[in-house]
C-alpha cells in the first residue's frame, strides 16, 4: 500500500515539475519575443545580451523627464507674453544647455511649449502645457511610464495567470500614475509663485527665478 502510494506521489511531482518546465519555457521564449532578457539571459550570464537596453534595471526618472519638468514649471512663473532664451532656462533649470535644447524641441514638437527664432524670440508656455500634468510632461520624454514589461499595453506574458508579484506591480503602477495625472504644471507653478513671494503671471524681471528660490 506504501509503495503504490509513493509512486503515485513520484508520478504527481514529476508531472508538476513537467508543468513548471513546461511554463518557464514558454515565459522565456516571451520575455525573447518582447526582447527582455529579465535578470539572467539563457547563458545563465546577469545581464548578458542587448535585450537589457529595452528595460531598464532603474526605475529613476531619466535626467531628460527632470529639466522637462523644470523648464515647465520655471515657465508658469513668467509675465504674460514674455518669452525665455535657452541661456535663461538653462540656468534655472541646471542643465547644459546643449542637451536642454533637445529637450526643448521635444515640449514644443509635443505643442506643450511655443519656440521661436529672431531677436524677440524664445520660449513660452502654451495652454495645452499650463493644464499638463506631471504624467503629460514626463511620457512626453520618455514615452509610456510602465514599471515592468508585463504592464506594457499591446504585450502579453504568459507569467500574469500565476505570477504572484504582477498585482503588486499593477497596483503600484495604477498608485503612481494616479498621483503624476493629479498633479498639475499650473498648479506646481502656482506653488513655487507662493514660496517665491510673487504672484505667477506677474513676475517683475528684477525677481529672483523660482527655481533658484527652491534650491536656495
Amino acid at each position: 500500500m506504501n509503495t503504490v502510494f509513493r509512486t503515485r506521489q513520484a508520478v504527481t511531482l514529476n508531472t508538476r515539475f513537467g508543468d513548471w518546465q513546461k511554463l518557464r519555457r514558454q515565459a522565456r521564449m516571451t520575455d525573447k519575443r518582447l526582447g527582455f532578457a529579465g535578470f539572467a539571459s539563457d547563458s545563465g550570464k546577469p545581464g548578458e545580451g542587448p535585450s537589457m537596453k529595452t528595460c531598464s534595471s532603474s526605475m529613476q526618472l531619466t535626467r531628460a523627464a527632470d529639466y522637462a519638468l523644470r523648464v515647465m514649471i520655471h515657465l508658469t512663473a513668467l509675465p504674460p507674453h514674455e518669452r525665455a532664451l535657452l541661456s535663461s532656462l538653462a540656468e534655472a533649470s541646471d542643465a547644459p544647455e546643449s542637451f536642454l535644447s533637445k529637450v526643448l524641441q521635444q515640449l514644443a514638437k509635443a505643442r506643450m511649449i511655443s519656440s521661436r527664432r529672431g531677436k524677440s524670440g524664445g520660449f513660452a508656455l502654451l495652454p495645452l502645457g499650463r493644464e499638463a500634468s506631471m504624467r503629460q510632461v514626463v511620457e512626453v520624454i520618455d514615452g509610456p511610464i510602465r514599471l515592468n514589461v508585463c504592464l506594457t499595453t499591446g504585450q502579453t506574458c504568459v507569467r500574469k495567470a500565476w505570477c504572484p508579484a504582477h498585482p503588486v506591480w499593477a497596483a503600484a503602477q495604477e498608485a503612481m500614475l494616479a498621483v503624476l495625472d493629479r498633479a498639475r504644471i499650473a498648479d506646481l507653478g502656482l506653488e513655487v509663485g507662493i514660496a517665491a513671494g510673487v504672484a505667477v503671471g506677474s513676475v517683475p524681471e528684477a525677481a529672483v527665478t523660482p527655481l533658484a528660490v527652491l534650491r536656495s
